[in-house]
């Protein structure tokens, strides 16, 4: 993150966010002008007298900082970046109440030794420079909460950094790092560390301390073992490891059980592990460019997966014509070893229901087919998945039948056994001309026991079938909110790549 670029204020000390390392090169337009030697101490001083307390320098070509930059006394937010500046004035640390400081984009080889007597700096912006190392004072910073170095010359970070106790979000990126110090694991309050294009191999035992940690970002390094300590990491939402040399992944890797963002684009790896299907939260899985073969049937768990990247990997048939058909063609073959090429529709519905709302709707579920056949002349299959938070509904299907259909056709068999005495239902006849026109679909009092017993109200049937009524109502109320697109299994269309 950086302070929005602006003539006056820093808009608010409002911050904008960089995900990806950019290339160095400097903004230019008629809308910025040059400022002389002149003009830097007039606009100085035109600071002090009206008691500002944001100050822009940002893209006035300035080669070199005047000492009375240290009248700024009331400064708390000060923008020097997109300059020409090779060095800083050390008046520049008489700053007291300067909280953010962005010199990003210069020419800096070095910065003032005196840097730590900014003590009430809390983000320091240094991106984009030509810096080899950072002052020893830099550890004075006590209330430094953000710190943006990418794009350098670092090769050794202070041996104190961890004396930053209250940093939250760290950029170290595009350096030429070989390795974390060995307390890096001190920086408790760490939410968001950018540690990638270095030379890095491992990661320090202390790491798998930083029980804040979200954000992990440690892709175009050298590792050929995937870093140990991020298993101790429960509560990371986003891993990129993409861009390295890692051949293996550890059986379990169902720690992670927030995360919703894994990226292992470009390694070495030839095979998943099955405990992937746990991290029930994930939503983008990137495994391009590895030397994969198959994948885990436990893959379909995945039931929140948005985005899926497979591309460049060396898989055998049918999988080699799967991924290219889309995230449902892969899912069905993965779950049912079918055949998605025949072109059959496939409709996900999700369920939110608690626990014995899944084992009633499961129970009541199994004359589905059935019904869909003789009410509707239907040929459907549905599959029925238990998860932790509810049913995974999956119908398959040839010819039209939309959505809403679908839908319909399920409200209207529920609706069924609602009105249903418990021992039978009444089907509407199929064809007026037939003599054996009406069907029947026997629900047995031997399945309303299972849910009797199951809700241990075997003693009270009116209470069984009241609660029986009340659910079905819920479940039914449930169907109509859903989002999900019919497609055609054969023309779902291709994942997009995670980024």
């Amino acid at each position: 993150m950086r302070p929005k670029k602006c003539l006056g204020k820093l808009n608010g000390g409002k911050m904008r966010i960089y995900y990806v390392r950019t290339h160095k090169q400097r903004t230019t337009g008629s809308n910025f002008w040059n400022m002389n030697r002149e003009e830097i101490i007039s606009y100085i001083h035109s600071l002090v007298e009206t008691g500002e307390t944001c100050a822009s320098f940002f893209n006035k070509a300035i080669e070199e900082l005047p000492p009375e930059i240290g009248l700024l006394k009331d400064v708390e937010e000060l923008d020097l970046s997109d300059n020409k500046l090779t060095s800083l004035p050390p008046e520049i640390t008489q700053l007291s109440k300067l909280r953010i400081l962005n010199i990003e984009y210069n020419e800096l080889t070095d910065l003032p030794a005196e840097l730590g007597q900014l003590t009430a700096l809390e983000e320091l912006y240094l991106g984009h420079n030509e810096l080899s190392e950072l002052p020893a004072s830099l550890s004075q910073l006590k209330h430094l909460r953000k710190l943006y170095l990418p794009s350098n010359l670092v090769s050794v970070l202070p041996s104190k950094l961890d004396t930053l106790i209250h940093l939250e979000d760290l950029d170290i990126s595009d350096n030429g790092i070989v390795e974390l110090p060995a307390d890096f694991g001190k920086l408790r309050r760490l939410i968001q560390l950018n540690i990638s294009d270095n030379k890095l191999r491992f990661l320090p035992l202390s790491f798998r301390r930083l029980s804040q940690l979200k954000t992990f970002a440690g892709g175009d390094n050298s590792f050929e073992i995937f870093p140990s300590p991020l298993f101790h990491l429960p509560q990371l939402v986003t891993i990129d490891l993409g861009n390295n040399a890692i051949a293996h992944l550890p059986t379990h890797v169902d720690e992670w059980s927030e995360l919703l963002y894994l990226n292992l684009r470009n390694n070495s790896l030839s095979e998943l592990p099955h405990s992937l299907g746990k991290l029930c939260n994930l939503a983008r899985l990137n495994v391009s460019y590895n030397q994969l073969k198959s994948l885990p049937a436990s893959l379909v768990d995945l039931t929140g997966l948005k985005e899926l990247s497979l591309d460049g990997n060396h898989f055998e048939e049918p999988l080699s014509y799967l991924v290219n058909k889309g995230i449902y063609a892969l899912m069905n073959y993965l779950m049912f070893d079918h055949d998605s090429i025949k072109g059959e529709q496939l409709q996900f519905i999700f369920l939110p229901l608690q626990a014995s709302d899944r084992f009633l709707l499961q129970q009541y579920l199994c004359g589905f087919e059935e019904y869909a056949s003789l009410a509707k002349s239907k040929t459907l299959r549905l599959e029925v998945v238990s998860k932790k938070n509810g049913l995974q509904l999956m119908l398959f299907f040839e010819g039209a039948m939309d959505k809403e259909e679908i839908l319909d056709l399920l409200e209207e068999y529920l609706l069924y056994l609602k009105e249903g005495n418990g021992s039978k239902l009444q089907l509407r006849t199929l064809d007026s001309g037939q003599k054996d026109a009406e069907k029947m679909l026997l629900i047995t009092n031997e399945m309303r026991l299972q849910v009797t017993h199951f809700n241990r109200l075997r003693r009270n049937r009116n209470i069984e079938k009241k609660l029986f009524d009340q659910r079905l109502d819920e479940v039914i109320q449930k169907l109509r909110p859903q989002s999900e697109v019919t497609r055609p299994v054969d023309e779902a269309p291709n994942p997009g790549p995670a980024s």
